[in-house]
């Protein structure tokens, strides 16, 4: 296998525990591969802004693909390497159809992820039983989404929404393909995430490895999501969760356990520092 130079971790159901928090042995060994001289990407569906602060301040991981690949961001420099935005047109006319689907209805704007008060309050619940304060952490809560998005007249990095049912973001999914060229994917069974046309982790993966000049022969990926795979398919290392979907695990054959078994722990002793 060859040496690994560049690392890609998503960050839910990959780096962090069902309680989206890092665990100490994960964190530790992560240190051991920035010690080693890899590159580490933090790689997310989420906005930069509401990654674990325990991450994005490490002073030794530089770049962040967040938003599915939507933004690649230099934290050294403070600066996108590359910005793909939902235009703000686009973004306005599917959040507005979105009111008429069982929703809730989210837009991540300059870094941040927005949500209406209202959803955050009252459908979370129903979606997500007992997940409020976690939302009230990961989330901004503005009045209304849409009225916030109309004031701030700039595009999305990306749209998401959340449904009671898998099966209940089909009929806004269909909309949005027969109507527009977007990326469409899924960092969990009851989410459908909107972004730009060819955005995808994959994609912004590539794009960074070959701007540091990296092969991908010696690129690592991994992670447990449908936005994961694209990734994951590009790597020369590309490795599944335990916990992954389906369709994931086809992807490779190279699979580590859950999660909340230091699952990536495992895989960057067994991958990267060769010592399982």
């Amino acid at each position: 296998m060859a040496q690994i130079r560049l690392a890609a971790f998503d960050l839910d159901g990959t780096l962090l525990r069902e309680d989206k928090t890092p665990g100490v042995f994960t964190l530790q060994t992560l240190e051991r591969v920035l010690d080693s001289g890899v590159e580490v990407v933090l790689a997310s569906g989420r906005s930069r802004g509401i990654i674990p602060r325990v991450l994005l301040e490490n002073p030794r991981i530089r770049y962040v693909i967040s938003c599915n690949g939507a933004v690649i961001w230099d934290l050294r420099e403070k600066r996108a390497v590359t910005e793909d935005l939902v235009p703000f047109e686009t973004a306005l006319t599917i959040l507005r159809k979105a009111r008429a689907y069982d929703c809730v209805r989210e837009a991540s704007v300059e870094g941040m992820m927005y949500v209406s008060e209202y959803d955050v309050e009252t459908e979370i619940q129903r979606i997500f039983p007992n997940l409020r304060e976690m939302m009230h952490t990961l989330r901004t809560a503005v009045p209304d989404v849409e009225d916030f998005f109309v004031s701030r007249g700039v595009g999305a990095e990306k749209l998401l929404f959340f449904y009671p049912t898998s099966e209940s973001r089909e009929p806004l999914r269909r909309w949005i393909e027969e109507r527009f060229d977007l990326a469409l994917t899924s960092s969990h069974p009851l989410a459908l995430e909107v972004n730009a046309p060819g955005i995808s982790k994959g994609a912004a993966l590539k794009k960074l490895a070959q701007t540091l000049g990296i092969a991908p022969e010696h690129v690592f990926a991994i992670g447990d999501s449908e936005n994961d795979g694209e990734m994951i398919s590009f790597a020369g290392t590309g490795v599944a969760m335990g916990n992954a979907e389906p369709a994931v695990l086809k992807l490779t054959d190279l699979v580590t356990a859950d999660n909340d078994s230091d699952g990536a722990a495992q895989a960057m002793r067994r991958w990267i520092l060769e010592e399982i």
